[in-house]
């Protein structure tokens, strides 16, 4: 007779509670209820993956990472160079070395962010060619001195079964010597590549209603998206200012210049030498009367704001398509006179110690457009002495300088020179006033010759008293019986 049995293998409660225990201990909930316990469902297995427990115990993770860095420590030197990712040499006319090994006697290595200040206390001042490639901007880790550029490279990673893999990346090629540089070596012919791309910024006026600060960048792609295809710009880069930096393909340049001022919303362009001509507009004109002048007119080239306190101007590339939109509109004529740009003077000074510093240097027909903490614009019938100044602050000396901005005030500065090369006594060109002066310009003057009235008039009375006596106040010689004879 054959027996059959079926056995069912189970674990009790008991060892089951112990395995339990072993994993997850007893926990820090109230009565001993266990890890856990007074949490809410899915809680207990916060942190875990897809809500499942993991098996591993924190102990045996704490286990396997000191083992991990005990290994790491036990490698011999060469094994982590071998470890390291590392240049190909045939890509570059420097030797490659390995960041710890890098020094005066030069190289180029692949720097990690924590141990570049190591590696630059190991090159020191050295002439040879050394270099580092680096992930982050030179300029976020301090290296604004050193010159750089941003180069395609290969590395040889390690990867499993001791192969090595070939990957190509962008890195900030740094050259830390002080003599020849390190270069990129290619092979093959030559090509021309065209440029086709500008560097444009755009301003979001909190005059016009923006909020101040960064915004995103999407917010520029939808504004621009209303002028011009948004695959025609690139390499947004929002600004703490609220404005931004971007790249706009050469042919949809003018097209967005053009739409400058809209929605409170100005373009211009970064890289150009090219200098608008300007005409201001009225104090207080508002944004939409400006776009109405501006689109009237082919020529212009959309409105630009300045200052403070956003002042509006229609841009046009010529003096005569400015100067006819100036005549048409009973605007003051400002492409006639040169428009400079001074630098460096504190805000400070204010509208009374500008004007005294540039009737100082023989400038005539003065009107300043506006002043910041940075710089101020002026108009200029006539041009001074443009040379560099400085003046001293806390014992420090700050530099003041001039430029000029529009296509008058740069003959001015080009006449000027050639008249210095020349003779050295020789004086610059000079321009007629205009026939009519800007209503600021003579606010500015009414407001100038009152100071300075009021300021000679305090110098007077306010006068010290002399040291000498007049013969009015002088004591007549009598005798007091108490004032001594004179001396014989």
């Amino acid at each position: 007779m054959l027996w059959a049995f079926q056995v069912a293998w189970t674990i009790s409660s008991h060892t089951r509670n112990q395995r339990m225990h072993a994993l997850n201990g007893n926990g820090g909930g109230s009565g001993g209820k266990g890890k856990g316990y007074n949490k809410g469902r899915g809680e207990q297995f916060k942190g875990t993956k897809g809500g499942s427990k993991s098996l591993t115990s924190p102990d045996t993770a704490d286990v396997e990472r000191e083992f991990r860095l005990s290994i790491q420590e036990a490698l011999p030197e060469q094994a982590r160079y071998r470890a390291q990712p590392s240049l190909l040499a045939e890509e570059w006319n420097a030797p490659i070395v390995p960041y710890q090994q890098l020094g005066s006697s030069g190289g180029i290595s692949i720097c990690p962010k924590h141990a570049l200040p190591a590696v630059l206390r190991q090159v020191g001042h050295t002439a040879r060619p050394c270099a580092v490639l680096l992930v982050e901007s030179p300029d976020a880790l301090g290296l604004k001195s050193y010159p750089r550029s941003i180069v395609s490279c290969s590395l040889s990673v390690a990867g499993n079964d001791c192969a090595r893999e070939r990957v190509t990346v962008q890195r900030f090629l740094v050259q830390l010597g002080f003599g020849p540089p390190v270069l990129r070596q290619v092979d093959g012919t030559e090509v021309r590549i065209d440029i086709h791309m500008r560097r444009m910024a755009a301003k979001f006026s909190v005059h016009r209603g923006w909020a101040p600060g960064e915004h995103p960048g999407n917010i520029l792609v939808a504004h621009v998206q209303q002028w011009i295809p948004d695959i025609a710009i690139d390499q947004v880069q929002p600004r703490i200012n609220g404005s931004f930096s971007f790249l706009c393909h050469s042919g949809q340049v003018d097209t967005l210049l053009q739409a400058s001022g809209q929605d409170g919303v100005f373009y211009k362009q970064l890289d150009s030498d090219e200098n608008f001509e300007l005409v201001w507009l009225r104090e207080g004109a508002s944004l939409e009367e400006a776009r109405r002048l501006a689109t009237e007119d082919a020529a212009s080239f959309g409105l630009a704001e300045k200052g403070k306190t956003g002042l509006l101007a229609v841009r046009f590339k010529t003096v005569d398509a400015a100067s006819s939109f100036a005549t048409r509109h009973s605007l003051f004529d400002s492409a006639s006179v040169g428009r400079w740009k001074i630098s460096g003077v504190p805000s400070s000074t204010g509208l009374h110690g500008l004007c005294e510093l540039l009737h100082a240097r023989k400038w005539t027909g003065i009107d300043i457009i506006y002043m910041d903490d940075r710089q101020a614009i002026f108009h200029s019938t006539t041009m001074g002495d443009a040379s560099a100044l400085f003046y001293t602050h806390d014992g420090q000396p700050h530099p003041i300088k001039f430029k000029a901005v529009n296509s008058v005030s740069q003959k001015m500065a080009k006449a000027a020179r050639a008249a210095a090369e020349s003779s050295a006594t020789a004086k610059s060109s000079t321009q007629n006033m205009p026939s009519s002066q800007s209503l600021r310009q003579q606010q500015q003057q009414s407001f100038l010759q009152k100071v300075v009235s009021e300021a000679a008039s305090r110098s007077i009375h306010n006068a010290p008293a002399s040291p000498r006596r007049s013969s009015a106040e002088k004591r007549t010689a009598t005798r007091t019986g108490e004032t001594p004879d004179a001396k014989k």
